[in-house]
């Protein structure tokens, strides 16, 4: 029996200096963790639009905003790092395991 997604929904809490950066490492952890587990459920990176799972779509918002963080060149390197090593070096641009095209008829 294969191992069912499960998606409790996070303590994202603000991220912020205010949470102190021990938090906010562990806070990105889990995130990136439960991003990394829906990938291997669904072969592909969670979507802010999606309905695959309930907590998709705030997976796929919080992957997204790492991304813009990326292009504005605000992502912290060790979490440009971690989000490679556990997704692939195309999680940044969105190639990496979106839903396939549709075919033309």
């Amino acid at each position: 029996m294969e191992d069912a997604y499960v998606a409790p929904r996070p303590e994202w809490g603000s991220g912020t200096a205010a949470a102190g950066a021990e938090e906010a490492e562990l806070l990105f952890g889990r995130a990136l963790e439960r991003v990394r587990a829906f990938r291997s459920v669904h072969g592909r990176l969670p979507e802010a639009g999606g309905r695959d799972e309930p907590d998709e779509p705030i997976l796929g918002a919080w992957l997204e905003h790492q991304r813009h963080r990326r292009t504005m060149d605000d992502l912290p390197p060790w979490k440009d790092n971690e989000l490679s090593r556990a997704l692939g070096s195309m999680w940044w641009n969105g190639q990496d395991g979106g839903r396939p095209p549709l075919p033309y008829h």
